[in-house]
């Protein structure tokens, strides 16, 4: 049961770190943050494992309630950073298309 707890308690660490990572994400930090967070992803993946092969299924079922939560922000802040990003990706879009009609148009008033 030790065993459990060390690894459950490190599986939670490990959930927080990524949002906060997440958290602190942006324009400048965005490969460092997501190489952590990928990293951090296949040690929790590992952890997690570990954490389910050691119990019998029902303290399992009871335990993972707990870590849930912070997979479900985790899940919401991936589902926002992709937003912004499809919003900026469409603002740039839209300032291209005007660029190249302003251009068509000044080539045809030539």
């Amino acid at each position: 049961m030790m065993e459990f707890n060390q690894n459950f308690q490190e599986l939670k660490k490990n959930l927080y770190i990524v949002l906060e990572n997440l958290n602190n994400i942006n324009d400048e930090n965005f490969d460092s943050n997501m190489n952590k967070i990928k990293n951090l992803a296949h040690g929790i993946e590992e952890r997690k494992n570990k954490v389910k092969n050691s119990l019998i299924t029902e303290e399992y079922k009871s335990e993972r309630d707990e870590y849930q939560t912070a997979i479900k922000l985790i899940n919401e802040k991936f589902d926002s950073i992709i937003e912004k990003k499809k919003e900026v990706q469409k603002k740039i879009s839209m300032e291209l298309s005007k660029t190249i009609n302003q251009k068509k148009l000044i080539n045809y008033q030539r």
